[in-house]
């Protein structure tokens, strides 16, 4: 479009690991989850309710 100028650019940079989820629980009641395959926008809503589940049961 004309007139427009991009002022700041951002590169993203994707967790990799050998499993496509990595959970922790540092304390019982605390979990850490990334998606290590690069698709956790896909499976973050799915994933979600499963952590949270299992934080609640």
């Amino acid at each position: 479009m004309p007139g427009l100028t991009v002022r700041r650019r951002w590169t993203g940079v994707y967790a990799f690991a050998p499993d496509e989820f990595l959970t922790a629980t540092p304390h019982p009641t605390t979990r850490v989850v990334s998606m290590t395959s690069g698709i956790g926008m896909t499976t973050a809503f799915g994933l979600a309710p499963t952590v949270l589940d299992g934080l609640i049961s």
